[in-house]
């Protein structure tokens, strides 16, 4: 696991333990045990105060250890770690925000099927898992994309406008018979054509981000369904190994959208 990815499982490994320290059952039970232990009482002849001190450790022991090994627990304590750190809330576009969100859901739950396993299997997928919030932060970073694209209301106006100075370029060019003036229209000519290209261009990522991120959300579900048959079958390993190169293509894919997406906007800005 990377050192950028490994504080978001810790975190949420002490959130959730946090958590069940301050369940309304755990403080009961160190209520519970202080009291006892105080009154000294020995329920049998040969019972010594400390052993409530050593009771009460056991019976906490088994509280926390009952809402640590609870998956619904752990994928929220995770969701919120991640969803923290990337600010989640902050993405405006709803569709693109709930996607997020599920697929928040899914490492949730793939963390917890991780520890499920033992051994060699169990350092594989954790480390599958790993793999996988690198996946959605790049997911995230996509989602901050179609919000600057929607956003993006000079684009909207430079779809109407350019096209018309564009035309009108052209005509002054065609009238125009001082060779320096049509040589600079020429050259303008070249910038707006330019730069409608690139507005299509951006329309054009738009919406292939939204799809990329659709069908990236698609691939997460169908890894975790992968997971989940881990262990029901022979070569577990292998197919560990197989899951990471497959998380490994679809990261790639997305940082494929993601630097077309700032090509085409920083084109854009340059022409402008």
């Amino acid at each position: 696991m990377s050192d950028q990815e490994l504080p978001i499982r810790q975190r949420a490994r002490r959130a959730l333990l946090t958590r069940a320290l301050l369940r309304r059952e755990s403080l009961i039970t160190l209520t519970l045990t202080a009291l006892l232990f105080s009154a000294d009482l020995r329920p049998l002849p040969d019972w010594l105060p400390w052993y409530w001190l050593v009771a009460g450790a056991l019976a906490l022991s088994a509280l926390v250890a009952g809402h640590l090994g609870d998956a619904e627990s752990a994928s929220k304590a995770l969701q919120q770690e991640f969803a923290a750190r990337f600010e989640i809330h902050s993405i405006r576009n709803a569709s693109s925000r709930e996607r997020l969100r599920r697929a928040l859901d899914y490492s949730g739950a793939m963390h917890h099927m991780a520890d499920l396993h033992q051994g060699a299997l169990r350092d594989s997928l954790r480390q599958t898992t790993a793999d996988v919030e690198t996946w959605i932060a790049h997911m995230v970073q996509l989602a901050r994309h179609i919000d600057t694209f929607e956003d993006n209301d000079l684009v909207s106006q430079d779809l109407r406008t350019v096209p018309r100075r564009i035309e009108r370029t052209r005509r002054r060019l065609t009238s125009e018979q001082d060779p320096a003036i049509r040589s600079e229209l020429q050259r303008q000519l070249e910038q707006l054509q330019q730069q409608l290209e690139n507005l299509n261009a951006i329309g054009s990522h738009g919406q292939r981000a939204v799809l990329r991120l659709e069908n990236a959300l698609a691939s997460l579900g169908t890894m975790h369904a992968q997971m989940a048959l881990l262990g029901t079958r022979k070569a577990d390993s292998s197919g560990a190994r197989q899951m990471r190169q497959e998380i490994r293509e679809e990261v790639s894919q997305l940082q494929d959208t993601i630097e077309a997406m700032d090509e085409v906007q920083a084109g854009h800005s340059r022409l402008r």
